[in-house]
């Protein structure tokens, strides 16, 4: 991190001021936003793609930045039928195992989970699910 006249480019993807000299990579401001980008990178180029697509969804809700998102579980799972785990009050699903995912996420402490099924984006699951996984269908 480096002075402000010395680094700026147009179309950079983020900047920010913090207020201190060279010593700007010791100033708590400066510490917080290379850990935020660090934590953005690093799970942009680990997680699989419906993880990434439950933390935008997360990050657009809640108008936060994505970087402050954390990954608390991901796992693939098998549901016991379409609904993929979070069915609605008063509709029916196809009785057929389906393939998904499970994804926890934390933000603004509060913990959120989201549940995937193959050819759907991932969703929010808002009320807590009354199906598991069968035995076996992990």
């Amino acid at each position: 991190m480096v002075p402000y006249w010395s680094s700026h480019l147009e179309g950079a993807a983020s900047e920010r001021i913090v207020p201190s000299g060279h010593g700007s990579h010791k100033h708590p401001e400066g510490v917080e936003e290379l850990v935020r980008i660090l934590h953005e990178h690093l799970a942009a180029a680990g997680w699989p793609a419906v993880v990434r697509q439950a933390v935008h969804d997360l990050a657009s809700r809640l108008g936060v930045d994505p970087g402050e998102i954390e990954l608390r579980s991901f796992e693939e799972v098998t549901w016991p039928d379409a609904s993929a785990g979070c069915p609605e009050p008063g509709m029916m699903y196809a009785q057929v195992l389906t393939k998904g995912s499970r994804i926890g996420l934390t933000a603004e402490e509060q913990s959120f989970t989201y549940h995937a099924a193959e050819g759907r984006e991932p969703f929010l699951c808002e009320e807590k699910p009354n199906r598991e996984p069968g035995v076996g269908e992990r």
